[in-house]
């Protein structure tokens, strides 16, 4: 298993109890990342090993995935403050090579979104479904990574927008559409909004030289691991 780690520290204004039960009910759990009635889960999702549970204090579990051939492992922490509690959430894993670090960063942002969603659950009582499993409608069928500079494409998958707009690996996307790229999360939003098959102008550098191309978004099923 990989010794690179992701780890956060979330500020929550509710008790640590409050906390400790929304992230052990199964039943709290289905609530917040359940799909809106108007949309269908993803299959595939994770498969859990708890390895320790400290009640209010710790909880430590392995994760599985498909798309990849190994696991990570994750550690919370919980602690009382002044005014609700801070949860510090780390992971170690997804194996080594481009692809695991690929998917590592995606999964990152994943559980970023998921935790500021239960937190404003807590603080709020809402359900809002920004974030759950199957909530793009489509991809863009390439891997990239985020850079200093916005996104760097590492792989063209063999449909969808990328492969159209002939994209290759080391092209720098500036726009999608008419909206500027910088983040993995922007290109997360624009699948979220785009619907399969949906044409769109890329804007991206090679080398030296501004570029243009078309593409169309692809189905889901041809997502590149971390995609």
């Amino acid at each position: 298993m990989s010794e690179k780690k992701w780890e956060k520290t979330f500020e929550i204004a509710v008790p640590v109890d409050r906390v400790w039960e929304a992230m052990t009910s199964g039943e709290e759990l289905k609530v917040l990342f359940s799909a809106p009635e108007d949309r269908a889960l993803d299959e595939g999702m994770p498969k859990l090993e708890v390895l320790e549970a400290v009640p209010l204090k710790k909880l430590r579990w392995v994760q599985y995935r498909d798309q990849t051939p190994n696991k990570a492992e994750f550690t919370v922490t919980f602690e009382s403050k002044e005014i609700g509690s801070s949860v510090t959430v780390t992971r170690f894993g997804f194996g080594e090579g481009e692809d695991a670090d690929i998917f590592s960063n995606s999964f990152g942002l994943g559980w970023l979104h998921g935790f500021r969603d239960m937190i404003l659950y807590l603080e709020t009582g809402q359900v809002v479904h920004r974030h759950y499993n199957g909530c793009s409608l489509s991809a863009m069928g390439m891997s990239y990574e985020e850079t200093p500079a916005g996104i760097r494409v590492c792989e063209v998958g063999e449909k969808g927008l990328a492969r159209d707009a002939r994209l290759e690996r080391g092209d720098r996307i500036v726009r999608i559409g008419k909206t500027p790229v910088y983040t993995r999360s922007d290109v997360w939003v624009l699948n979220q909004v785009y619907s399969e098959g949906t044409e769109l102008e890329v804007e991206f550098i090679r080398g030296r030289e501004l570029m243009h191309g078309n593409g169309r978004t692809c189905g889901l099923d041809a997502r590149l691991p971390g995609e």
